[in-house]
């Protein structure tokens, strides 16, 4: 789970890496601040 992973990290002492890391996966993945205009 993600919880588990989290905590692991946290462990080793890259909890801030980590989460960085996630976060600018998430954002090349998908501009999700940029959300598609329904009209």
């Amino acid at each position: 789970s993600a919880e588990h992973r989290w905590r692991r990290e946290g462990e080793v002492g890259e909890t801030e890496r980590g989460r960085e890391s996630e976060r600018e996966r998430t954002k090349k993945r998908k501009p999700y601040f940029f959300p598609p205009e329904k009209k």
